[in-house]
């Protein structure tokens, strides 16, 4: 028995939803910061700040937190709360919890397939022996009464 997939195990992003670089881009013009003040504080050139906020590259945790005090908002500001690492990792957590019962379940199911195997075969050897035994006696020419219900 296997278990249905949560809704949110295939969850897809809200494509009209803001990208971190995006964010970031909007909240600096928002408070008038330029780019060169921004790359200066960062200690990078003002193109790979640029590259940052058009998304070319992604900038490192350490950076992104440094961004976020430069512009005196939390790191959560850039991410839609979908998209925040903290539910990134809920969600990674979720998915992988749904994974270990998929495969608890598919480890039963196994063993309850092994199980069924080896009464199969027990069956069948019964079936065997029982078509053995009901070929011998046709060929001895042993008849079945079906009104008396037994062999004569």
């Amino acid at each position: 028995m296997l278990i249905k997939h949560s809704p949110r195990f295939y969850k897809t992003q809200n494509p009209g939803a803001m990208k971190p670089h995006e964010i970031i881009r909007k909240v600096r013009k928002e408070k008038g910061i330029k780019q060169a003040f921004m790359a200066l504080n960062l200690k990078m050139s003002q193109p790979n700040y640029s590259d940052i906020e058009n998304g070319k590259t992604k900038p490192t945790p350490k950076v992104e937190k440094q961004i976020a005090d430069l512009l005196d908002v939390p790191v959560s500001r850039f991410y839609p709360p979908e998209d925040s690492p903290e539910n990134k990792v809920a969600l990674w957590n979720e998915k992988i919890n749904h994974l270990e019962l998929l495969l608890i379940d598919s480890y039963k199911e196994v063993r309850y397939l092994k199980k069924m195997r080896a009464a199969d075969k027990k069956l069948i050897v019964h079936y065997k022996g029982t078509i053995a035994m009901l070929t011998h006696m046709l060929k001895k020419g042993i008849k079945w009464d079906a009104k008396s219900v037994a062999w004569r």
